[in-house]
């Protein structure tokens, strides 16, 4: 026969050396209606702890080291109600909270023999409705004004109830079923009684953060303060910082951040001091859930920039830099163009380049490198070339290197100087003079019909071709 573990109906963990009481630790046992779990060590039992058997009627902790439970919790077994015998023999109980049986509304018997019980707070079974059977067997009562409400409790009440006064002295050893209501006083000679404690903490550090209660007892009786809990601020601390960062356009970045504090600091990202992302406005930033890292891909010269990275919580605000850096090869924004021009103008150039790094800018002639001279000007980190004074020798093909750890781009333009005619020419009626051959003719007007011409002609050094002509012209 298969048995299914989760309709098991009876289990018992007797004896098994169990401590605690845990959330989950019964999972799949949904269908359990007696647990017994006597004579382990068990002195803790978690607020979620019967998440996963909800449906005990009947339930055993006798023999453990049941004391806090009971005496300071509230509502730990809340989520048992549908249990109705309760079990808690022998263990170290000697005070009762107001809370400790809350939500268990259909319990008829709770079994509190052996345990040295020295109060019960105030209503304390007024929230078990169905209570039939209680047993409570104590020499160790301290039977003051605190336990009337009890007393009024049990009146006409069919419940086998043993509780012996231990103090005050004059009460000792009477049952607290004898007693007169008007002997039930918290006075001490007619004053009231009052001790004063202060715990002071020094040089606190983030263990000291906690609940803390006072605990008064003596040997009569304990009692428990209201729990106060004592948060200590931790300014944000990173344990991962983003680190600087070079990648080629198109990889994939990694940039990652982590901090810690108290409270827990929240972590936010910055570029260049605001909250644009071209990559997250481009979807090409992913975050992993639940990671401190998140990737860019396709890195673009746009997502270059300070990525800030800050960790914020209620003690402060700390803040870690990185900077992106995407390599890029030289680009040519705007190349040299193609030149024609007399001589003697001068000759601009233009090589505008991008990169990353920045691409650095030399310039060659016909495959020479330029170098500057009293004619030869660079501007602009050698983005601008300017030669003055041009003559026909600047003529030829012109290039502009732009090199950076990426690659190298090349921008060219062809530059013709053209030579510079001078012509100075007179009119006389008497002579022309051909300066350009050195010849010189002298006539007189009478040689002239009507009108004649005279030019005066510089050649310029460059073009031995010029013809000049003269020209007559008369009726």
């Amino acid at each position: 026969m298969n048995l299914k573990f989760g309709y098991l109906f009876h289990r018992m963990l007797d004896k098994n050396h169990i401590n605690v009481i845990t959330k989950g630790w019964l999972y799949g046992l949904e269908s359990l209606k007696e647990l017994s779990l006597s004579h382990n060590r068990i002195s803790q039992i978690h607020d979620d702890a019967w998440e996963f058997c909800s449906t005990l009627t009947n339930l055993h902790f006798n023999y453990n080291k049941i004391s806090w439970t009971i005496e300071d919790a509230k509502g730990v077994f809340q989520g048992l109600g549908e249990l109705v015998k309760f079990h808690l023999i022998g263990n170290n109980i000697k005070s009762i909270n107001s809370d400790a049986f809350l939500g268990l509304k259909n319990v008829s018997l709770i079994n509190l023999d052996r345990n040295n019980i020295t109060s019960i707070h105030n209503n304390t079974f007024s929230k078990v409705p169905a209570l039939k059977q209680l047993t409570i067997n104590t020499q160790s009562m301290l039977c003051d004004c605190n336990l009337i409400w009890f007393l009024e409790w049990l009146s006409g009440k069919k419940l086998e109830v043993k509780a012996f006064c231990a103090y005050p002295q004059w009460l000792h050893g009477q049952s607290i079923t004898n007693i007169s209501m008007s002997n039930l006083t918290c006075d001490q000679d007619g004053k009231s009684v009052e001790t004063v404690s202060e715990l002071k903490l020094f040089s606190v550090e983030h263990s000291h953060a906690g609940k803390y209660q006072c605990v008064v007892s003596n040997s009569y009786g304990i009692t428990y303060s209201q729990q106060s809990t004592i948060s200590v601020l931790v300014y944000p601390t990173f344990i991962k910082t983003p680190k600087n960062v070079e990648v080629e356009a198109g990889q994939t970045v990694k940039l990652e951040c982590a901090a810690t504090g108290e409270p827990p600091p929240e972590v936010a990202w910055h570029k260049d001091g605001g909250n644009d992302f071209p990559a997250a406005r481009e979807r090409r930033m992913h975050v992993l859930l639940g990671d401190d890292v998140f990737f860019i891909r396709d890195a673009r010269p746009s997502d270059a920039g300070v990525y800030s990275c800050t960790a914020h919580n209620t003690a402060g605000i700390a803040s870690a830099n990185a900077s992106l850096k995407v390599l890029q090869r030289p680009q040519l924004i705007h190349g040299p163009e193609d030149r024609e021009l007399p001589a003697g103008e001068p000759i601009v150039l233009q090589c505008m380049a991008q990169g990353v790094p920045k691409p650095t800018v030399t310039w060659v002639k016909d495959g020479e490198l330029i170098m500057a001279t009293e004619r030869h000007f660079f501007i602009a980190e050698n983005q601008l070339i300017i030669i003055v004074d041009s003559v026909h020798n600047d003529s030829g093909i012109y290039e502009c290197h732009l090199n950076n750890s990426q690659g190298e781009e090349v921008g060219r333009s062809r530059v013709v100087v053209k030579p510079k005619l001078h012509v100075d020419c007179a009119s006389e009626r008497s002579s022309c003079k051909d300066s350009g051959t050195g010849d010189s003719a002298k006539r007189s007007s009478d040689d002239l019909a009507e009108f004649s011409i005279l030019l005066h002609c510089a050649r310029s050094d460059h073009d031995r071709g010029i013809q000049v002509d003269s020209v007559e012209t008369g009726d």
